[in-house]
């Protein structure tokens, strides 16, 4: 009977009667990475790459918070996420979509997919319960991660955490296949546990390095369907939580693409030699990247603020609330324009039409007694794929 064989980077455990894996993956056996060090040394060119990202993540923060309302930006980064997730199995999700979920409190609310509103409701929850010191690795895995949309049907709903049921590999082809996950099992269950308690120990690691490993575990050991967009969140909550972010506006997936020749090269390295410096640098050199696009989002959306004034020729009355208003929330009915505009329905009725006819916002269409708006200059913008490669 073969055995597992340990190695310096975990262990790769036989494979049995699993005929529809590709034959080079039975061969090699399924990996299990051994548990997180608490510590990690860097070369030096890992070390800088690890403090332009710090610099980059605070001239982010710092960057949002001159916009009149942040809202758009935590929407847009949730949209790209989603888009990223989704994009690789083919299923197309609109930026439209993600700002619709504000208008859900309306009596008849326009329809969307319904797992765009499960992601933008667990992603909001995790975001006010990371900024208020919560267990993060704990959230993700027994509360979040069954709340966010998965793209199979192997999850086993109803049990706490939604654990995998099938096999995992990795690759963008059977046929270029290059990792097998552990199988589902008490292995893979235990794995995932120890990843929760070295999530939530304290830690005096460089934030950068913890939530780069912390990302490589979970997304190694694949314990959910949807262990993406638990390791992409995973990555923002640890950024709020550590304070380097006040909200959810650096979008991951792009850069953690699961499908991704990068990704790839970089993971495998990582199982086979165990180069945790080098997925650290990788990690850290996509967030600076990342940053930087966010950052050009938010000079655009500036310069659009400064070009809707000026055309409506007024900056310190309600016109310019509703300005700042929209730019947060770039879809939009008329009550709450009213609501963060500080004015009444009837007011807001005004604003809106001049609004309208100076170009800043036009009409999405009649919906029985309420009429979307939408800024398609910011939308356009919110709803471009750079991501900073």
């Amino acid at each position: 009977m073969a055995t597992s064989k340990p190695t310096t980077t975990g262990r790769w455990l036989p494979v049995h009667g699993k005929a529809r894996l590709p034959a080079h993956l039975r061969a090699a056996g399924a990996f299990l990475p051994k548990p997180l060090p608490s510590d990690v040394e860097f070369r030096t060119e890992t070390a800088k790459a690890v403090a332009r990202a710090d610099h980059m993540l605070g001239r982010l923060d710092e960057a949002a918070t001159r916009l009149p309302e942040r809202g758009a930006l935590v929407r847009a980064t949730q949209w790209r996420e989603l888009a990223g997730s989704w994009g690789a199995d083919g299923t197309e999700v609109s930026v439209r979509d993600v700002f619709l979920q504000d208008l859900r409190g309306l009596r008849n609310p326009p329809v969307t997919d319904p797992a765009v509103a499960e992601y933008v409701a667990a992603a909001d929850d995790a975001a006010r319960r990371a900024r208020a010191g919560e267990a993060i690795g704990v959230m993700l895995l027994r509360r979040t991660a069954a709340r966010l949309p998965t793209s199979g049907t192997s999850t086993e709903r109803g049990t706490d955490p939604p654990w995998r049921t099938t096999d995992r590999w990795f690759g963008a082809r059977p046929s270029s296949a290059y990792l097998l996950a552990v199988p589902p099992g008490a292995e893979l269950r235990t794995a995932a546990e120890q990843w929760v308690a070295w999530v939530d120990c304290p830690s005096d690691m460089p934030l950068i390095a913890k939530l780069a490993l912390g990302a490589y575990q979970i997304l190694t050991l694949a314990p959910l369907d949807n262990s993406e967009e638990v390791a992409n969140l995973y990555v923002v909550l640890e950024l709020i939580r550590a304070g380097a972010l006040r909200d959810q506006i650096l979008p991951v997936s792009p850069w953690l693409a699961p499908r991704s020749a990068p990704y790839h090269i970089r993971h495998r390295a990582v199982a086979e030699d165990g180069d945790l410096d080098g997925w650290i640098a990788f990690v850290a050199e996509g967030i600076a990247r990342l940053c930087r696009a966010q950052l050009n989002i938010v000079d655009t959306v500036e310069e659009l603020r400064e070009e809707f004034l000026d055309r409506l020729g007024r900056r310190n009355d309600s016109l310019a609330r509703a300005v700042n208003a929209l730019l947060g929330t770039p879809v939009a009915d008329q009550a709450l324009i009213a609501e963060r505009s500080g004015v009444s329905l009837r007011h807001s009725h005004d604003l809106i039409k001049r609004l309208r006819i100076h170009g800043v916002v036009r009409e999405m269409g009649q919906r029985k007694q309420h009429k979307l708006h939408e800024v398609p200059a910011v939308m356009r913008v919110l709803g471009s794929a750079e991501d900073g490669a």
